[in-house]
């Protein structure tokens, strides 16, 4: 239901993102997956630093380039073991 909302902070403040949030580090491995893809949403990293806290740190620089934030938070995921043993299809 947060397809049309065009603000971070509407979408953060749905059922739906704090639903997430409140399934906990079980659903870790299942958004690294989906931010891999091209159509990765630009609150996933939102909601892993709710889940996780300050696990990674996003440097200034990359602050509006969605992609290489993803990136560092599936490297991060990849090095600490937050890998889904199966691919989603």
């Amino acid at each position: 239901n947060t397809i049309f909302m065009s603000s971070v902070h509407q979408i953060m403040q749905a059922p739906e993102a704090s639903t997430i949030v409140d399934m906990g580090e079980k659903v870790v491995p299942y958004i690294l997956e989906r931010m891999k893809g091209k159509d990765f949403g630009p609150c996933w990293h939102l909601i892993l630093a709710q889940i996780l806290g300050d696990k990674v740190c996003i440097p200034i620089s990359m602050y509006g380039k969605m992609r290489d934030i993803a990136n560092l938070w599936i490297k991060w995921g990849e090095e600490n073991g937050y890998v889904l043993e199966t691919k989603i299809e």
